[in-house]
């Protein structure tokens, strides 16, 4: 008999979790690139001449949020163990653009990027999205839920794991807006910084990503 109790036990536990489950599945919320606000991505770096800037406006994907996201609550390491989350963002490498003092920089530097990214193999540097966390804020003045967005980069074909500090806020016409910021090596993805001028000109290994993503409902 207690034999039976322990099966019926955990036979109720797994029903639990299928119906928990299920109903999870339905009640994913869609959210894709909002065309028309201004998500950008900013890479910058440095070199023997000086810091540069490399700015993208053309971000694509998606990302799948449980219903009941909580993007609005202060949030905290630790107060919930993992949040329902989803998604893929790419960015098209082609269309990454050097810029300085606001315009436009180097069509010779564009040119070294686009060799470097392997452009014409690899069109787009693309982020798995595996986990979305919850974080401490780190002290600025940022509106909105304070995270941890883990997941896989692609870039030139190479690929690693990525933790990125990602805030998120709730805009107008509830769309959403995330927005990260990771430092990283060139050397990490399998690119050599590149140099010019038989090496008098020397670009540093480490860069830091900037990415503000804004999205919007999918009906």
């Amino acid at each position: 008999m207690k034999a039976l109790t322990k099966r019926l036990g955990v036979l109720s536990i797994g029903i639990a979790v299928m119906a928990g489950t299920n109903a999870m599945a339905g009640s994913w919320i869609e959210y894709g690139t909002c065309e028309e606000s201004r998500s950008e991505v900013l890479i910058e770096g440095t070199s023997t001449l000086h810091p540069w800037t490399v700015r993208g406006r053309s971000i694509e994907g998606t990302v799948r949020l449980g219903e009941g996201f909580p993007v609005t609550a202060s949030g905290g390491a630790g107060e919930t163990d993992a949040l329902p989350v989803e998604g893929q963002l790419a960015v098209p490498s082609g269309e990454l653009r050097s810029f300085r003092g606001g315009r436009p920089y180097s069509d010779r530097m564009d040119n070294i990027m686009y060799e470097k990214l392997q452009v014409e193999d690899h069109p787009q540097i693309v982020f798995e999205l595996k986990s979305l966390d919850w974080a401490e804020p780190g002290g600025g003045d940022e509106e909105g839920g304070h995270f941890v967005a883990e997941g896989e980069l692609t870039i030139a074909g190479v690929t690693g794991d990525v933790a990125v500090p990602v805030t998120v806020t709730e805009l107008e016409s509830g769309r959403l807006k995330f927005s990260g910021k990771v430092e990283m090596k060139m050397t990490d993805f399998e690119i050599d910084p590149p140099r010019a001028m038989g090496g008098m000109i020397r670009t540093g290994d480490e860069i830091t990503v900037r990415v503000d993503w804004i999205v919007a409902k999918v009906e």
